[in-house]
């Protein structure tokens, strides 16, 4: 009979072990809200989770770069335009002073004006955005233009370093130019130089010259062009930034999803599983003072 007893003393200390363990478990899970509390406890279960928080974090960096990609386009874009309306103003001012209307002393005047509007042009070619300028061809720190050369030809392409190509990457293979070349405003070899455009207005307006200033129409009109093309390419930069974005946030939901249905736990299921599991040690321990107590009468007697 002790034997026997001794047996079952075993058998129901090993239980209560046991359940103190899974007990233990449980309240580490309503603690922290996680099924999965240490890896050692599922190891599958760990290694999954570890990949979609890797996932999220891979989302978080291309989502990061999209952001500052799209504000750099958006910069670039709302310069140009401001430098399109600058040129629109340069047209109007032609306009009024082709007419048989003007004099010497209006055109003076709006040659004043026309050398204001050449000094902003430099200025926004010249912007910073987020601490480097939007137009610069080298690694984006050293100012573009020199409002005192702006207006003469660039060296041939031959003659010049490649510029600096920012490009930002938005996905483990795929990457996406955000920064527009100087030349929106040089023109490069084929376009306008849009400072020397507003440059010879400006003398030919000095000039008294009627026939140069209503030859500026034609050239201020393909200079406003260059700008209205270059703006549709940062447009269509724009789309696909917002394309993959759109993308990137509906993959974080379900990735967020399937790691919450991986990692969460149910805290009312786990709470009902901890009363249980509390009853039965309750009655295991109830069993064991009744083996213990069993054990001393045999003792006893």
């Amino acid at each position: 009979m002790y034997i026997l007893n001794r047996t079952l003393y075993n058998h129901a200390q090993e239980r209560i072990q046991k359940a103190n363990q899974e007990l233990y478990r449980i309240q580490e899970t309503l603690s922290c809200g996680k099924q999965i509390v240490r890896p050692s406890y599922n190891p599958e279960g760990a290694e999954q989770v570890l990949h979609y928080r890797s996932v999220l974090s891979n989302i978080q960096q291309y989502s990061d770069n999209i952001d500052f990609g799209y504000r750099w386009c958006q910069a670039t874009n709302d310069t140009l335009k401001t430098a399109s309306d600058l040129l629109l103003r340069c047209r109007q001012v032609a306009q009024s002073q082709a007419d048989s209307t003007a004099t010497q002393q209006t055109r003076a005047v709006s040659a004043k004006e026309i050398e204001e509007i050449y000094h902003d042009l430099v200025d926004l070619a010249n912007i910073k955005h987020e601490g480097r300028y939007l137009f610069a061809p080298e690694q984006l720190l050293t100012p573009p233009f020199n409002p005192q050369t702006a207006a003469e030809d660039e060296p041939a392409e031959t003659e010049r370093p490649p510029e600096f190509l920012m490009r930002i990457k938005i996905g483990d293979e795929k990457q996406i130019q955000v920064n527009t070349s100087k030349e929106v405003f040089t023109g490069g070899q084929k376009g306008k130089n849009i400072f020397r455009v507003v440059s010879e207005l400006k003398t030919s307006l000095e000039n008294n010259d009627p026939e140069a200033i209503r030859a500026a129409f034609a050239e201020i009109d393909q200079a406003m062009e260059q700008i209205k093309q270059q703006q549709g390419e940062i447009g269509v930069r724009m789309q696909r930034l917002e394309r993959t974005q759109e993308a990137f946030t509906e993959l974080k939901g379900l990735t967020e999803s399937a790691l919450s249905q991986r990692e969460d736990a149910d805290l009312i299921e786990k709470a009902v599983d901890f009363v249980t599991k509390s009853n039965h040690q309750s009655i295991n321990l109830a069993t064991l003072a009744k083996i213990l107590n069993t054990n001393l009468l045999d003792l006893l007697g």
